[in-house]
């Protein structure tokens, strides 16, 4: 902190602009921008729809204020680990905690549909899907969500920190958008554009129909690929 002091005494503090058209903080930007795009992108949101599974795991709605409260304890005893896990920070590292939380994620989300078809093989199997959304959100506090701001502090001398952290905060809230309004529009127009419909075509009419995509400008290449598919044929 001495070094990074001395080194800084007498530089004013870089406006966004600075940050952004520096090359000397392109990289420390660019490993800020991914983990704060990925704390939207990491499917924490499905913590909006968390009622609407506990309505299809059977929960009934006169004991739901009961997960409420579990939810809201749950993040506020992630939040104060957070608070107070520099020792965990220190001792673990900030790319283990977000690469392992990401990864630790990703194998809980994928579970909860699964579970949620297998619901009515057994009684106790919709608890586990309760219990999913629970580490999920354990897991997103503890690892990305505690270590990203952190990050944030240590790829930054002090007079890049108040832009990177005005850049932080735009790419979340951007990425939020995103996702609330702007997603469901994305997957439509890349559905017209470039899904083909499979209706009454053949194997090779659809391949003819990814071929336009695979080899635009280079009609030789579609020619060939259609030969051979025919001759399979």
């Amino acid at each position: 902190m001495q070094l990074e002091r001395e080194r800084s005494q007498g530089e004013k503090a870089k406006t966004v602009k600075d940050l952004l058209t520096s090359r000397c903080v392109r990289w420390q930007l660019l490993t800020l921008a991914i983990p704060c795009a990925g704390l939207q992108f990491c499917g924490i949101n499905l913590c909006f729809y968390a009622f609407d599974i506990f309505r299809e795991s059977g929960v009934p709605e006169d004991k739901m204020h009961y997960l409420a409260i579990g939810i809201g304890a749950t993040e506020l005893i992630a939040i104060t680990l957070c608070v107070s896990k520099s020792f965990l920070i220190d001792r673990a590292g900030r790319k283990k905690l977000m690469g392992y939380g990401y990864l630790l994620m990703g194998i809980t989300i994928g579970f909860i549909p699964s579970i949620q078809l297998l619901q009515d093989l057994n009684s106790w199997i919709p608890y586990v899907n309760i219990t999913l959304i629970f580490c999920v959100i354990c897991i997103y506090e503890l690892g990305p969500s505690g270590v990203s701001m952190v990050l944030l502090a240590d790829l930054f001398l002090q007079v890049w920190r108040p832009s990177a952290y005005v850049v932080c905060g735009t790419i979340n809230w951007l990425c939020m958008f995103v996702i609330g309004l702007l997603f469901v529009f994305f997957v439509g127009a890349f559905i017209i554009y470039f899904v083909p419909e499979t209706k009454g075509k053949t194997m090779v009419e659809i391949m003819e129909d990814f071929n336009k995509l695979n080899y635009k400008n280079r009609t030789g290449d579609i020619e060939n690929t259609d030969v051979v598919l025919e001759t399979k044929f």
